[in-house]
């Protein structure tokens, strides 16, 4: 299979290499060239602490290649549209040709950039999806997935995914064992499970509302107690009308469904050693049917909670 790995002035060196990582250790594993890759860009990116991509070929080689990948960039969306702008404008055209399109990463928004992705399937790095959703409405977003596939269009999620998708298409040319042998040389579990078990549950956002921050320093506080909107209200000296209208409005949630997000952000750093168990984490964040809380747990972070603490005490 012969791949291109498209370099421009953005683009994230890590996003570059980690895939050429997998797709030449897997050659080197199978004996023989399963794989040629080939950087392809117009002018070489600047070094990125002193690490330099130099294209092998320019853009107008893109039709010589079965696979062409948009890898990782990094700053601003628009500058990095400009820069891989004639890509872009040729990506329809190669997968008219029977090429396949693919993306790491934010290289997902690059990609829909073409239109390709209208309609379809696809997934990018999980702090990206807002901007993703706003920027290219039609694409059908998907959160949680590492690697989402539709038709021969292919995209990772954040980060290392890119070496999911690297052994993706490994497994595709040379099978699962194959896959399993390279992923282990490089010390990479490919089992970790989705890019949801990574999601901050509560807003990132500073709060300057006074009432809200006190309302949330509350709920923080005791999170085993359960959490009645007239209490609180009555604490802060507030209707329980002006402190649901207030907290929505800073934080684009009900007081109820932040307590839910902040109990099993809760549970979820309990469990994230190993060290404790699942019965133990429900209970210290005020869960008490255990059926309720691994339905919630899996429904926000991709996986039941069992599952997550067997993978970090892996």
């Amino acid at each position: 299979m012969k791949i291109a790995l498209c370099v421009g002035q953005h683009t994230v060196v890590a996003s570059v290499v980690n895939v050429l990582d997998v797709l030449h250790a897997a050659n080197r594993h199978a004996g023989i060239d399963l794989f040629e890759t080939c950087l392809v860009g117009d002018e070489p990116p600047p070094a990125w602490h002193g690490v330099q991509l130099l294209p092998q070929k320019g853009v107008r080689n893109l039709s010589k290649f079965d696979l062409v990948l948009l890898p990782a960039y990094r700053g601003d969306l628009d500058d990095a549209l400009m820069d891989q702008a004639k890509i872009i404008r040729r990506l329809p055209v190669c997968l008219a040709n029977g090429q396949r399109v693919a993306s790491a990463c934010s290289g997902g928004l690059l990609l829909a950039a073409s239109g390709l992705l209208d309609g379809r399937k696809a997934t990018t790095h999980w702090r990206l999806q807002g901007l993703a959703q706003q920027r290219f409405p039609r694409v059908e977003w998907q959160q949680s997935g590492l690697i989402e596939r539709d038709g021969e269009l292919l995209t990772s999620g954040g980060g290392s995914a890119a070496l999911d998708l690297a052994l993706a298409l490994v497994t595709e040319q040379g099978g699962d064992e194959l896959a399993k042998r390279v992923a282990s040389g490089l010390l990479f579990d490919s089992r970790r499970g989705p890019q949801s078990q990574f999601f901050p549950l509560t807003p990132q956002v500073a709060v300057e509302d006074d009432l809200v921050v006190r309302t949330q320093k509350r709920l923080q506080e005791n999170l085993r107690v359960p959490h009645r909107v007239s209490d609180l209200a009555a604490e802060l000296h507030v209707t329980p009308r002006t402190l649901l209208r207030r907290f929505r409005a800073a934080t684009g949630m009900s007081v109820q469904d932040f307590t839910q997000r902040l109990r099993l952000d809760g549970a979820r750093a309990l469990l994230d050693n190993g060290s404790i168990g699942v019965e133990e984490a429900m209970l210290a964040v005020g869960y008490e049917d255990r059926a309720s809380f691994s339905r919630k747990f899996k429904q926000y972070f991709g996986q039941g909670p069992g599952a997550f603490r067997r993978g970090r005490a892996a």
